[in-house]
């Protein structure tokens, strides 16, 4: 019988973890049940909340960035420079740069785009005809 000085009751080793079954007459470790009960209590502060959510946006953007560094097969100093680009690389844009721009179909990175400009690009294709061709529209239309 082990004593929990939690609940203040002596209890079978099967309600301690394992760690505490093989020590007789530990003091400062609980129960099972009294160290659930507090660990409950802990999970409900705003803190514990805070703290966990934080770590969970920065797994995800570990998650993401691996993703993305082997998905364009770049190394992580090609990787690192990238992000450090913080302006999207369209001369006329002045927008925050979020996406990794590469061909479709070499799969090579050019550089780091604006969302807009990424999927402007996308849209047409990656085809400097019609991206040439829109610009002599608008200014046509401008006039």
């Amino acid at each position: 019988m082990i004593y929990c000085p939690s609940c203040k009751q002596s209890l079978s080793k099967e309600c301690f973890i394992p760690s505490v079954q093989k020590r007789k007459n530990v003091k400062k470790n609980v129960c099972r049940s009294c160290k659930n009960i507090k660990n409950k209590k802990r999970r409900q502060t705003s803190e514990y909340k805070e703290k966990r959510r934080i770590k969970a946006k920065e797994n995800r953007k570990k998650i993401n960035s691996d993703a993305r560094r082997r998905r364009y097969k770049l190394t992580h100093e090609e990787y690192e420079n990238l992000i450090q680009i913080k302006k999207c690389q369209n001369v006329g844009c002045k927008n925050k740069a979020t996406c990794i721009d590469h061909c479709h179909d070499s799969k090579k990175v050019r550089g780091v785009l604006c969302r807009d400009c990424n999927l402007a690009l996308g849209i047409l294709s990656d085809d400097p005809n019609r991206i040439t061709g829109l610009l002599e529209y608008l200014k046509a239309q401008l006039l």
